[in-house]
C-alpha cells in the first residue's frame, strides 16, 4: 500500500506580515500533480492544516480546493488536527465527510478503533490521534492514572488494544523526544511536552505532525515529514522541502521516498552592504536582508523594495548594533529582578504568562539563592 503523508499545512499562514496564501495554492497543485504520478492509495495529513483555529474564508477556500481534488481523484484522506487546529470547527460535518472517504478525527472518544484499508497483503489499520493534552485523556479516560504528556499519549495508544499480528499505522501531532525543531514551530518550555519514542513500538509506520523540519527518527518507521513550505529563516527551515512517499509491502516491509518540492518564491538570506546588495540581479524571492553598513540607509527598506519586492525583514550587523545589543542585554540584566528576567523568559517560550503559582515558586527560589550568595 502506497500513501503520501503530510502535516503542518499551515494554510492562511502569514509570515513577517505577508500572506502565504498564494505560495500554499502554488505548493498543493505541485502536489496534487507528484500524486497523479504516484498514484497513491491514500492521503494522511498528521495535523495544522489550518494555522488559526479560525481561519479566515480564503484559507478555507484553499483547503476544500485542495480536498475536493483529493476526493475528485477517489483518494481517502485520513487527518488530524493539531495543536493549531480548532478541533470542534475542523470536525464539522465530519459523519457526512466520512461517507465521501474523508476521516477526520479531532477529539478523543473512549471507543478507539481504526479505518483500515486493504491491500493485497491484507489490512491496513490506521489510527488517528489528534493533537492531545493531559487534560483531554483525564476526561476521555477518568479511570486511568498517568504522568504528564507522554503519559496521556500512552495511555490512549494502550486502550487502542492494536493487533500486532497486522499492519498498523498511527498518525500523531506530538513531539517526540530526539526531534530537532526548524525554530518556526510554536514553543514549549523545556520537554514538557515531550513524547517518548516506545509509546509508538508497536505501529508499523508512524506518521507525525508539529515539527516542521523532515526527519526519519530511529527506528526508521517513525517521521516527521515537515513542513511544505518554508516559513522561518532559521538555516533548518531554508533546506530543501520535500514530499513524503511511503509504500507498505507485507509485515515489516516500509520505503520511505522524498520527492523534491519547487516553491513559487524561495526563502532566502542575504548579507553585505546596501550597495553590494543592490548589485544582486532582482528577484521575487523572500529575503532576509542583513545590512553590514555602519551608517543607517535613508529609506532603505523602499530602496530594497524596489529591487527586491518581497524583503520580508530588515537587519543592520555593524559595529554600533552589536554593541548597543550588549549594551541593553547588560542594563536590562541589571535593572529587572531575576524572577521578571525568568517571567519574561517563560511567556517569551511558552506564549503565556506564568501563573501566580509559578511565579510564588520563583520568587522563592530567588530569595534562597541570592540569599545563600550573600552568606
Amino acid at each position: 500500500m502506497k500513501f503520501v503523508h503530510l502535516s503542518d499545512l499551515h494554510i492562511g499562514k502569514v509570515v513577517n506580515g505577508f500572506s502565504m496564501l498564494e505560495d500554499q495554492k502554488y505548493i498543493l497543485n505541485e502536489i496534487l500533480g507528484i500524486i497523479d504520478v504516484q498514484k497513491p492509495d491514500a492521503i494522511l495529513i498528521a495535523g495544522d492544516i489550518f494555522d488559526r483555529g479560525i481561519p479566515p474564508e480564503s484559507a478555507i477556500n484553499v483547503a476544500d480546493d485542495f480536498f475536493g481534488e483529493l476526493l475528485e481523484r477517489k483518494l481517502p484522506i485520513l487527518a488530524i488536527s493539531g495543536n493549531h487546529d480548532s478541533a470542534v470547527r475542523i470536525s464539522f460535518n465530519s459523519g457526512f465527510m466520512r461517507k465521501s472517504g474523508f476521516y477526520m478525527t479531532s477529539n478523543l472518544a473512549g471507543d478507539i478503533g481504526p479505518i483500515t484499508l486493504t491491500d493485497e497483503y491484507g489490512p491496513v489499520n490506521f489510527w488517528l490521534l489528534p493533537y492531545i493534552q493531559p487534560f483531554m485523556v483525564r476526561k476521555a479516560f477518568p479511570d486511568d492514572e498517568f504522568d504528564g504528556y507522554s503519559g496521556a499519549v500512552e495511555t490512549v495508544v494502550r486502550h487502542m488494544n492494536i493487533d500486532k499480528k497486522q499492519r498498523n499505522v498511527i498518525l500523531s501531532h506530538q513531539y517526540v523526544e530526539f526531534s530537532e525543531t526548524s525554530g518556526s514551530e510554536e514553543s514549549a518550555v523545556g520537554t514538557i511536552n515531550c513524547i517518548g519514542q516506545k509509546i509508538y513500538d508497536d505501529f508499523d509506520y508512524v506518521a507525525l505532525g508539529h515539527i516542521h523540519k523532515p526527519a526519519t527518527l530511529a527506528p526508521n518507521h517513525m517521521r516527521y515529514c515537515g513542513t511544505q513550505l518554508s516559513y522561518n529563516f532559521s538555516s533548518h527551515d531554508l533546506k530543501e522541502k520535500t514530499l513524503t512517499v511511503v509504500e507498505m509491502g507485507p509485515k515489516g516491509s516500509v520505503e520511505i521516498k522524498e520527492i523534491p518540492l519547487h516553491p513559487l518564491h524561495a526563502m532566502r538570506t542575504v548579507f553585505g552592504t546596501f550597495d553590494e546588495i543592490m548589485n544582486l540581479a532582482a528577484s521575487e524571492d523572500y529575503l532576509k536582508v542583513t545590512l553590514h553598513d555602519e551608517q543607517e540607509i535613508p529609506n532603505v527598506m523602499n530602496e530594497l523594495r524596489s529591487r527586491f519586492p518581497n524583503v520580508m525583514h530588515l537587519e543592520y550587523d555593524n559595529t554600533r548594533s552589536r554593541r548597543t545589543a550588549v549594551v541593553e542585554a547588560r542594563k536590562k540584566a541589571l535593572e529587572l529582578h531575576p524572577a521578571k528576567l525568568f517571567a519574561e523568559f517563560y511567556e517569551n517560550m511558552s506564549n503565556h504568562p506564568m501563573t501566580e503559582e509559578q511565579e510564588k515558586i520563583v520568587d522563592a527560589l530567588v530569595r534562597e539563592i541570592w540569599e545563600g550568595e550573600k552568606e
